[in-house]
């Protein structure tokens, strides 16, 4: 009897430590019936898009307080100081009551693509890189280690690394570019082609051709590719064709519980109507309770470029309470610590 008592004890004592953490972070009760973490009414968070700002993180126009955060960069543990302006990431924490500053559990990166350029456009201000089409803008950030700031200051056989947003077409909206130095795997995230003109054991990824013959492939069943999978590949470069050493899926990762709220920024990737479409392959709905920033829901069609805040459904559809829509905003950029430090990965 003793110890079932202590061991109620114990855990009546976690979760009063669990509230008042909880607490801490976010302000207790937000009184928007967002559903938070263990019913404190703080609302949990998952907010993807461009970094605008540092002074803690600035994504989707909330700032993170990321001090006790984890960062993932590329798979692997990071701090910080690996962000710069433009690259896209996804965040993960509470919002606190003002909903315009919250606390960050976790912040993950991943460059869409990092590999050589084949082919650059001055015209079209497009590029080729690892097969995959590259579209840059006057918005588009450039590391400093890029003189001029622009297409211009590329070369073909420049090895890039590209973040930014995907358009319908597969293409990818520059947010984010930097050179980096020769050496180590090239890797694309992307939705695999594996039809007849693609050998067994192979597909596509926009132009590339992978061999996954001889790659550690994770989370995929039977580990056999299919097409219309969303992958992420790591490999090496053999007369264009990539060698994949390492193959996993990429699933959409802003699902969550009814009530949470979403930030997401992104491309319009697939239009029924103005209270019918995706961004950053979620569903969103729009009701009669919604507002709109930067146009209205004429201005709305596929590849329009918005930010959409508002509350899962139990269905995982992001019902809607705030579109802004982007397709002329410039990037809002207030500082970039990347300007004095330079390394290998960022030039």
């Amino acid at each position: 009897m003793d110890m079932i008592a202590d061991g109620m004890r114990k855990r009546i004592a976690s979760l009063v430590a669990a509230t008042f953490v909880l607490a801490s972070c976010g302000g207790g009760g937000s009184g928007n019936g967002v559903a938070g973490i263990d019913r404190t009414g703080v609302p949990v968070i998952a907010s993807y898009g461009t970094v605008s700002a540092f002074g803690s993180v600035v994504v989707n126009g909330v700032h993170y307080d990321t001090n006790q955060a984890t960062f993932t960069i590329d798979d692997n543990p990071g701090v910080s100081t690996d962000l710069a302006i433009g690259h896209v990431v996804l965040v993960r924490g509470t919002l606190n009551a003002n909903r315009a500053t919250g606390v960050a559990a976790s912040v993950s990166f991943e460059n869409n693509v990092a590999g050589p350029v084949t082919s650059i456009d001055l015209v079209a201000n497009t590029a080729v890189v690892l097969g995959q089409l590259v579209r840059v803008s006057a918005h588009t950030s450039f590391a400093p280690g890029i003189q001029p700031r622009s297409l211009a200051g590329i070369a073909v056989g420049d090895i890039l690394e590209v973040s930014g947003l995907v358009w319908s077409d597969e293409s990818i909206s520059a947010t984010r570019i930097g050179r980096r130095q020769p050496g180590g795997e090239f890797q694309v995230t992307g939705l695999a082609l594996a039809s007849q003109l693609a050998p067994v054991r192979s597909f596509f990824i926009g132009a590339l051709l992978v061999n996954y013959s001889a790659a550690q492939v994770s989370g995929i069943p039977s580990s056999q590719v299919v097409n219309g999978d969303r992958v992420r590949v790591r490999g090496t470069l053999s007369n264009g064709l990539l060698m994949a050493t390492r193959v996993q899926p990429r699933i959409n990762a802003l699902g969550g519980a009814s009530g949470e709220s979403r930030h997401v920024e992104g491309v319009i990737t697939r239009f029924g109507s103005a209270a019918d479409f995706d961004v950053a392959r979620l569903k969103v709905r729009t009701g009669s309770q919604i507002s709109f920033e930067g146009g209205t829901a004429a201005s709305l069609a596929l590849s329009v470029k918005v930010a959409v805040e508002g509350t899962l459904d139990d269905s995982g559809a992001l019902v809607a309470s705030k579109v802004e829509v982007r397709q002329s905003a410039p990037l809002r950029v207030v500082a970039d610590r990347k300007s004095t430090r330079l390394n290998s990965s960022h030039t």
